[in-house]
């Protein structure tokens, strides 16, 4: 039976848990000791772990996952969701709109003008063959045109729209004022 049961090898390491953003951070009221998951389930709650560990703290309470994230969630934005921060975050998005806003509107028209070049030297080749030039001649920069147009219309996919948002119309100030109404 032995035998058959595969052994573990020596130099693979348990897979390991996955890691908490407050770990080593929550603390005992009590003792001051870490507070640290009870349980693996989907619902984890926290406790001392000087009680669960070594029994030289009384404290009983535990705390669930949702309860401390909600509690540190509403902290963050109350403390960060104010002028001090937010200005220099509006400012700073307001630039770099502004640095997309200029490459596009530089890049946009040079790929766009190109690809009526493109067009005019399609239909001048048109004309070429339809005149009685050898149509051999034609077709390897027919398909040089194509190549280079399908390039073009795939950076011109890729560049931003023009219509980025526009940081007056929703701005991490409305945020804040809307936060401040529902307060």
């Amino acid at each position: 039976m032995q035998a058959r049961i595969p052994k573990r090898s020596s130099n693979k390491p348990y897979p390991k848990r996955q890691g908490y953003l407050l770990s080593g951070l929550l603390k005992c009221g009590q003792c001051g000791g870490n507070y640290i998951a009870m349980s693996a389930r989907s619902n984890v709650k926290f406790g001392c772990s000087a009680r669960r560990d070594k029994s030289t703290c009384s404290n009983r309470r535990m705390i669930s996952r949702s309860v401390v994230d909600n509690c540190i969630l509403h902290a963050l934005a109350s403390h960060l969701l104010t002028d001090r921060y937010l200005k220099p975050a509006v400012s700073a998005f307001r630039k770099e709109v502004k640095k997309l806003r200029g490459k596009t509107e530089k890049q946009r028209p040079k790929l766009e003008k190109r690809l009526i070049a493109i067009e005019r030297g399609r239909k001048g080749l048109l004309e070429l063959l339809e005149s009685g030039v050898e149509p051999r001649a034609i077709r390897d920069r027919l398909l040089a045109l194509d190549e280079e147009e399908r390039g073009l219309l795939t950076k011109l996919a890729t560049l931003p729209k023009q219509e980025i948002v526009d940081p007056d119309t929703s701005t991490p100030e409305g945020i804040v004022a809307e936060r401040r109404l529902e307060a």
